[in-house]
């Protein structure tokens, strides 16, 4: 009798197992036969936290990849982009940056930018030794949306980078977009002269609003400690040289407070509290600025987090 009840639940379970392999398979399925009429159809990625699961799903959609009908294969992309941050195991995670870096290649520019941004969403570490051939590849071949491609390469920093950025940087038709790309590029991966370069030219300009919204978020990127001395000054600098960001307030105020924002992003020891994405978890932004400012007077180290975009 036990025996009997025993071998029923476990058949349940696997009855169970099964049933949400297909499903997943079967959602996969439809969402692509609707793209291939001009449909759209919407999925709630968050019931996909089956490992094994994901893997089959990553196969079903490798399948398409090489579809004749672009919105088959942008729909494909597009579940494979969203389906990311719900891969727990780090060989699907893998698989999935792997064959996210064969669209790099589609002769579709809105396929090729939509990729590009679902890159951004993984750490460098998620992207294994074939996707990081696939980068290096369409930076030596070019593509569209060349300038995003050069700064997620410098994001991944892949073997060979280093100099095909070099070559790059000595051909007489780029546009400015690109130059400053690369330059960019240079220094995320280390270059020294590259982040002179940088820091040098954005000394020249102003601390205000154009300062703090325009300029200063583009070179975020480079994940960098002078970008975080930078901000270090500007948040310990009472000058009102900013607008508030409450639009109620047409009154000028510190630029500090933007400040904590972008330092957040960047500094993985940051005193104040800050989600995945580095946007502070508080309401009160003046007890966030004098927790930094008592921070940053005991002169600390700044650990800098070059794992994500």
């Amino acid at each position: 009798m036990i025996f009997k009840i025993l071998f029923t639940g476990l058949t349940f379970c696997l009855i169970s197992i099964n049933f949400s392999y297909g499903q997943s398979q079967e959602i996969f399925q439809k969402s692509i036969n609707k793209a291939r009429s001009g449909q759209y159809t919407s999925i709630d990625f968050r019931q996909f936290s089956n490992d094994s699961d994901i893997s089959e799903s990553l196969s079903l959609l490798e399948s398409f990849q090489d579809d004749s009908v672009e919105s088959v294969r942008s729909r494909v992309y597009n579940l494979l982009g969203r389906l990311g941050p719900y891969i727990k195991k780090a060989a699907d995670r893998e698989k999935s940056v792997e064959l996210l870096t064969k669209g790099l290649t589609d002769q579709s520019s809105g396929i090729v930018g939509n990729v590009l941004d679902f890159l951004s969403d993984y750490k460098a570490d998620d992207f294994n030794q074939t996707a990081r051939q696939n980068l290096l590849n369409s930076v030596r071949t070019g593509t569209t949306h060349y300038a995003q491609l050069i700064k997620i390469a410098g994001f991944v920093n892949m073997d060979g980078l280093s100099d095909q950025l070099k070559t790059i940087a000595q051909s007489d038709s780029l546009s400015a977009q690109i130059k400053w790309s690369v330059k960019l590029a240079q220094a995320r991966i280390g270059d020294i002269e590259a982040i002179d370069f940088i820091m040098t030219r954005i000394g020249r300009y102003p601390v205000n609003d154009k300062f703090m919204y325009q300029i200063l978020p583009t070179v975020l990127y480079i994940k960098n400690k002078r970008v975080a001395g930078l901000l270090s000054e500007i948040i310990l600098d009472d000058t009102k040289n900013c607008r508030s960001a409450d639009k109620e307030q047409d009154e000028a105020t510190i630029c500090g407070y933007q400040a904590l924002e972008y330092m957040a992003r960047i500094v993985k020891n940051f005193p104040v509290p800050a989600d995945s994405e580095g946007y502070l978890e508080t309401d009160d932004y003046i007890q966030a600025l004098q927790t930094t400012r008592d921070w940053l007077r005991t002169d600390p180290e700044f650990v800098i987090d070059k794992t994500i975009y």
